[in-house]
């Protein structure tokens, strides 16, 4: 097995995966119908964070 050492600092590797990411997902629910592309995601997190907010857990 070889292992390459690269010279990008950390964060910066997680940055770019997490932008790929999002361009990737955001261009998937877009070709799903879902026009808002990521953000309605991000809509739909956020009214279930809201709904279970003040609920017990059982």
């Amino acid at each position: 097995m070889i292992i390459l050492q690269m010279n990008i600092p950390f964060s910066s590797t997680i940055t770019q995966i997490d932008n790929g990411f999002q361009l990737f997902y955001d261009q998937f629910l877009k070709t799903n119908q879902q026009k808002d592309g990521i953000e309605s995601y991000s809509k739909f997190v956020n009214l279930l964070i809201n709904y279970y907010k003040d609920k017990e857990i059982k």
